[in-house]
């Protein structure tokens, strides 16, 4: 068996998708009947998210929820993400993504800011082995 290392932009990533996870927990986890959970979550616009009692405004990319609304179709109050995290777009997560780091394969193209995660690339003398992955560099040969 053949095991790889866990790189850090893998764990960036494991990270985003368990934020993901979570809010959909929470959806499902809801206090009220379903019945009256997606009356609510179907009046709630693209630009909303659903709070457990209300369609509050999503956040700015760059922000996150630090408390939600407490009247419907509202803004709650948001917060500018942390330094070495980031949201993309706008949204009704209660903390933002944690910035992914590059291997030591590798050398960043850009840094992490509060909308974007940080770009990496291959150092020189290295390629990506599997072209349409940008995960595992390795070493050039002559």
């Amino acid at each position: 068996m053949i095991s790889h290392p866990v790189s850090i932009s893998n764990l960036g990533r494991c990270l985003q998708l368990h934020l993901l996870v979570q809010l959909q927990l929470q959806l499902i986890a809801m206090p009220e009947p379903l019945s009256r959970q997606s009356e609510n979550l179907f009046s709630c616009s693209t630009d909303e998210y659903w709070s457990g009692r209300y369609c509050c405004k999503n956040c700015s990319a760059g922000e996150f929820v630090q408390t939600s609304c407490t009247t419907d179709h509202t803004l709650g109050q948001c917060e500018k993400c942390p330094s070495k995290t980031f949201t993309v777009a706008s949204n009704g997560l209660e903390s933002c993504i944690p910035c992914s780091s590059c291997d030591e394969d590798q050398e960043v193209v850009a840094n992490c800011t509060t909308t974007s995660d940080q770009k990496c690339q291959c150092r020189v003398g290295h390629f990506y082995s599997d072209p349409g992955s940008h995960e595992f560099c390795r070493p050039c040969t002559k």
